[in-house]
Protein backbone atom coordinates (compact mmCIF):
# COMPACT_ATOMS: atom_id res chain seq x y z
CA UNK A 1 0.00 0.00 0.00
CA UNK A 2 1.44 3.38 -1.18
CA UNK A 3 1.16 6.42 1.29
CA UNK A 4 -0.94 9.57 0.14
CA UNK A 5 2.47 11.59 0.78
CA UNK A 6 4.69 8.84 -0.32
CA UNK A 7 6.62 11.82 -2.25
CA UNK A 8 6.70 14.52 -0.09
CA UNK A 9 7.49 11.86 2.72
CA UNK A 10 11.26 11.63 0.80
CA UNK A 11 12.09 15.08 1.23
CA UNK A 12 14.49 16.29 3.40
CA UNK A 13 12.77 17.76 6.79
CA UNK A 14 13.68 21.41 6.11
CA UNK A 15 11.86 21.54 2.23
CA UNK A 16 8.70 19.74 3.91
CA UNK A 17 8.46 22.40 6.35
CA UNK A 18 8.27 25.10 3.62
CA UNK A 19 4.31 25.61 2.54
CA UNK A 20 5.31 26.60 -0.85
CA UNK A 21 7.39 23.81 -2.11
CA UNK A 22 5.23 21.22 0.26
CA UNK A 23 2.35 22.42 -2.24
CA UNK A 24 5.08 22.26 -5.32
CA UNK A 25 5.92 18.70 -4.91
CA UNK A 26 2.38 17.80 -4.29
CA UNK A 27 1.63 18.59 -7.42
CA UNK A 28 4.26 16.03 -9.22
CA UNK A 29 3.32 13.54 -6.99
CA UNK A 30 -0.65 13.84 -7.57
CA UNK A 31 0.75 12.82 -11.33
CA UNK A 32 2.97 10.59 -10.51
CA UNK A 33 0.66 8.72 -8.30
CA UNK A 34 -1.71 8.40 -11.28
CA UNK A 35 0.66 6.48 -13.70
CA UNK A 36 2.50 4.54 -10.80
CA UNK A 37 -1.55 3.31 -10.30
CA UNK A 38 -1.55 2.54 -14.21
CA UNK A 39 1.39 0.16 -13.31
CA UNK A 40 0.01 -1.38 -10.70
CA UNK A 41 -2.96 -2.34 -12.26
CA UNK A 42 -0.92 -3.66 -15.50
CA UNK A 43 -1.61 -7.28 -14.41
CA UNK A 44 -4.81 -7.31 -14.11
CA UNK A 45 -5.66 -5.38 -17.39
CA UNK A 46 -5.01 -8.72 -19.16
CA UNK A 47 -7.16 -10.82 -17.08
CA UNK A 48 -9.78 -11.63 -18.28
CA UNK A 49 -12.13 -11.61 -15.09
CA UNK A 50 -11.77 -8.44 -14.24
CA UNK A 51 -10.55 -6.13 -17.72
CA UNK A 52 -12.71 -4.03 -19.43
CA UNK A 53 -15.02 -5.35 -21.80
CA UNK A 54 -13.09 -3.46 -25.31
CA UNK A 55 -9.85 -5.41 -23.91
CA UNK A 56 -11.70 -8.80 -23.28
CA UNK A 57 -12.68 -8.80 -26.90
CA UNK A 58 -9.30 -7.36 -27.90
CA UNK A 59 -7.62 -10.26 -26.30
CA UNK A 60 -10.06 -12.79 -27.95
CA UNK A 61 -7.74 -11.79 -31.44
CA UNK A 62 -4.95 -12.84 -29.94
CA UNK A 63 -6.74 -16.24 -29.94
CA UNK A 64 -7.91 -16.25 -33.75
CA UNK A 65 -11.92 -15.88 -31.79
CA UNK A 66 -12.15 -13.12 -34.77
CA UNK A 67 -15.03 -10.33 -33.95
CA UNK A 68 -16.75 -11.16 -30.77
CA UNK A 69 -20.26 -9.10 -31.07
CA UNK A 70 -20.25 -6.68 -28.10
CA UNK A 71 -23.89 -7.45 -27.62
CA UNK A 72 -23.18 -10.60 -25.99
CA UNK A 73 -23.28 -10.98 -22.06
CA UNK A 74 -20.66 -9.45 -20.52
CA UNK A 75 -19.93 -13.10 -18.80
CA UNK A 76 -20.38 -14.94 -21.95
CA UNK A 77 -17.60 -13.10 -23.59
CA UNK A 78 -15.27 -13.44 -20.71
CA UNK A 79 -16.65 -17.54 -21.64
CA UNK A 80 -15.39 -17.36 -25.15
CA UNK A 81 -12.15 -15.69 -24.33
CA UNK A 82 -11.34 -18.14 -21.37
CA UNK A 83 -12.34 -21.23 -22.88
CA UNK A 84 -10.81 -20.77 -26.22
CA UNK A 85 -7.66 -20.02 -24.74
CA UNK A 86 -8.29 -23.52 -23.26
CA UNK A 87 -9.12 -25.16 -26.40
CA UNK A 88 -6.19 -24.24 -28.01
CA UNK A 89 -4.13 -26.74 -26.14
CA UNK A 90 -6.63 -29.51 -27.67
CA UNK A 91 -6.42 -27.87 -31.76
CA UNK A 92 -6.58 -30.74 -34.00
CA UNK A 93 -8.35 -33.44 -32.44
CA UNK A 94 -11.71 -34.70 -31.35
CA UNK A 95 -11.81 -33.66 -28.08
CA UNK A 96 -10.85 -29.85 -29.37
CA UNK A 97 -13.68 -29.79 -31.70
CA UNK A 98 -16.00 -30.91 -29.61
CA UNK A 99 -15.11 -27.85 -27.01
CA UNK A 100 -15.26 -25.67 -29.78
CA UNK A 101 -18.34 -26.36 -31.17
CA UNK A 102 -19.78 -26.65 -27.78
CA UNK A 103 -18.41 -23.00 -26.95
CA UNK A 104 -19.22 -21.32 -30.19
CA UNK A 105 -23.21 -23.48 -30.09
CA UNK A 106 -23.49 -22.84 -26.30
CA UNK A 107 -25.22 -26.54 -26.55
CA UNK A 108 -24.47 -29.99 -27.40
CA UNK A 109 -22.41 -31.45 -30.35
CA UNK A 110 -21.04 -34.35 -31.19
CA UNK A 111 -18.23 -35.62 -33.58
CA UNK A 112 -18.27 -38.36 -35.66
CA UNK A 113 -15.28 -39.22 -37.89
CA UNK A 114 -13.88 -42.03 -40.63
CA UNK A 115 -9.93 -42.40 -38.69
CA UNK A 116 -8.71 -44.91 -37.11
CA UNK A 117 -5.28 -47.09 -35.65
CA UNK A 118 -4.71 -49.25 -38.84
CA UNK A 119 -1.54 -51.75 -39.58
CA UNK A 120 0.54 -50.88 -42.82
CA UNK A 121 -1.05 -50.94 -45.86
CA UNK A 122 -4.51 -51.46 -44.35
CA UNK A 123 -5.63 -47.74 -44.33
CA UNK A 124 -8.41 -46.97 -46.08
CA UNK A 125 -7.77 -45.04 -49.31
CA UNK A 126 -10.71 -42.74 -49.35
CA UNK A 127 -11.19 -39.04 -48.35
CA UNK A 128 -11.26 -38.92 -44.76
CA UNK A 129 -14.92 -37.52 -43.50
CA UNK A 130 -16.43 -36.16 -40.42
CA UNK A 131 -19.84 -35.89 -39.44
CA UNK A 132 -20.87 -33.34 -36.88
CA UNK A 133 -24.40 -32.51 -35.06
CA UNK A 134 -24.64 -29.31 -32.59
CA UNK A 135 -28.21 -29.10 -30.50
CA UNK A 136 -27.81 -25.07 -30.08
CA UNK A 137 -29.00 -22.88 -27.52
CA UNK A 138 -30.60 -20.21 -29.08
CA UNK A 139 -28.66 -16.50 -27.78
CA UNK A 140 -31.45 -14.44 -27.74
CA UNK A 141 -33.73 -16.96 -25.63
CA UNK A 142 -31.76 -17.44 -23.35
CA UNK A 143 -32.97 -19.98 -19.97
CA UNK A 144 -33.26 -17.35 -17.15
CA UNK A 145 -34.49 -14.24 -19.08
CA UNK A 146 -33.93 -10.75 -17.54
CA UNK A 147 -37.49 -9.31 -16.21
CA UNK A 148 -39.35 -7.70 -19.07
CA UNK A 149 -37.14 -9.06 -21.77
CA UNK A 150 -39.15 -11.62 -22.67
CA UNK A 151 -42.21 -8.53 -23.64
CA UNK A 152 -39.41 -6.85 -25.15
CA UNK A 153 -38.93 -10.42 -27.35
CA UNK A 154 -42.20 -11.06 -28.46
CA UNK A 155 -42.79 -6.99 -29.07
CA UNK A 156 -39.32 -7.56 -31.77
CA UNK A 157 -40.80 -10.70 -33.27
CA UNK A 158 -43.66 -8.67 -33.76
CA UNK A 159 -42.17 -5.68 -35.63
CA UNK A 160 -40.06 -7.95 -37.30
CA UNK A 161 -43.25 -9.99 -38.56
CA UNK A 162 -44.67 -6.42 -40.04
CA UNK A 163 -41.64 -5.92 -41.61
CA UNK A 164 -40.76 -2.80 -39.15
CA UNK A 165 -37.49 -4.15 -38.24
CA UNK A 166 -35.22 -6.31 -40.04
CA UNK A 167 -35.31 -9.87 -39.50
CA UNK A 168 -32.57 -11.41 -37.50
CA UNK A 169 -29.59 -13.34 -39.22
CA UNK A 170 -29.74 -17.06 -38.43
CA UNK A 171 -27.35 -17.77 -35.96
CA UNK A 172 -26.31 -20.94 -34.06
CA UNK A 173 -25.73 -20.22 -30.97
CA UNK A 174 -24.24 -16.62 -30.76
CA UNK A 175 -22.68 -17.53 -34.43
CA UNK A 176 -23.60 -16.21 -37.40
CA UNK A 177 -24.62 -19.76 -39.80
CA UNK A 178 -21.75 -18.51 -41.95
CA UNK A 179 -19.25 -17.67 -39.78
CA UNK A 180 -20.01 -21.17 -37.68
CA UNK A 181 -19.25 -22.94 -41.49
CA UNK A 182 -16.02 -21.17 -42.03
CA UNK A 183 -15.37 -22.03 -37.92
CA UNK A 184 -15.64 -25.49 -38.74
CA UNK A 185 -14.11 -25.52 -42.24
CA UNK A 186 -10.82 -23.85 -40.55
CA UNK A 187 -10.57 -26.55 -37.59
CA UNK A 188 -10.85 -29.45 -40.51
CA UNK A 189 -7.48 -30.26 -42.62
CA UNK A 190 -8.21 -29.30 -46.24
CA UNK A 191 -8.51 -32.56 -47.33
CA UNK A 192 -11.44 -33.41 -44.63
CA UNK A 193 -14.93 -34.09 -46.10
CA UNK A 194 -17.53 -33.43 -43.56
CA UNK A 195 -21.56 -32.17 -43.00
CA UNK A 196 -22.86 -30.36 -40.43
CA UNK A 197 -26.38 -30.64 -38.63
CA UNK A 198 -28.43 -28.42 -36.62
CA UNK A 199 -30.63 -30.29 -34.57
CA UNK A 200 -32.01 -32.23 -38.10
CA UNK A 201 -31.40 -29.52 -40.60
CA UNK A 202 -28.47 -30.04 -43.05
CA UNK A 203 -26.01 -26.88 -42.72
CA UNK A 204 -23.68 -28.17 -44.94
CA UNK A 205 -22.77 -29.14 -47.85
CA UNK A 206 -25.56 -27.46 -49.36
CA UNK A 207 -28.38 -29.89 -50.57
CA UNK A 208 -26.94 -29.08 -54.19
CA UNK A 209 -23.58 -30.69 -53.44
CA UNK A 210 -24.48 -33.47 -50.63
CA UNK A 211 -25.54 -36.03 -52.89
CA UNK A 212 -21.98 -36.92 -53.69
CA UNK A 213 -21.16 -36.49 -49.87
CA UNK A 214 -20.48 -40.17 -49.32
CA UNK A 215 -18.06 -41.76 -46.25
CA UNK A 216 -16.79 -44.60 -48.16
CA UNK A 217 -15.03 -46.59 -45.23
CA UNK A 218 -19.21 -46.80 -44.19
CA UNK A 219 -18.01 -45.91 -40.61
CA UNK A 220 -20.54 -43.05 -40.50
CA UNK A 221 -24.16 -42.62 -41.94
CA UNK A 222 -23.98 -41.14 -45.76
CA UNK A 223 -25.36 -37.66 -45.64
CA UNK A 224 -27.78 -38.66 -48.87
CA UNK A 225 -29.67 -41.13 -46.23
CA UNK A 226 -29.94 -39.01 -43.36
CA UNK A 227 -30.85 -36.03 -45.32
CA UNK A 228 -32.82 -37.70 -47.68
CA UNK A 229 -31.26 -35.63 -50.69
CA UNK A 230 -31.88 -36.81 -54.18
CA UNK A 231 -28.57 -37.89 -56.23
CA UNK A 232 -27.94 -35.16 -58.61
CA UNK A 233 -24.72 -34.38 -60.06
CA UNK A 234 -22.10 -32.48 -58.37
CA UNK A 235 -18.74 -30.43 -59.02
CA UNK A 236 -17.65 -31.54 -55.27
CA UNK A 237 -18.09 -30.37 -52.18
CA UNK A 238 -16.15 -27.80 -51.28
CA UNK A 239 -13.72 -28.30 -47.94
Amino acid sequence: MRRDDWLLNQLPMGMIEDDFFARFVGIFQSVATTLLEDVDNLENIVDVTVAPDPVVRWMGTWLAVGAIDPSLTDPLQRRIVRECAKVLAWRGTKRGMVALLELMSLGHATVEDSGGVYAEDESPRSMPFVSIRVDPVDRWEAPHPARGSHRRRLRRRALRRRGVLPRRAATIGWVPEEDFVTMVRNELPANVLFELFVRDRLVWPRPADAADLVDPTGTVEPVGAAADVDAVPSEGVPV
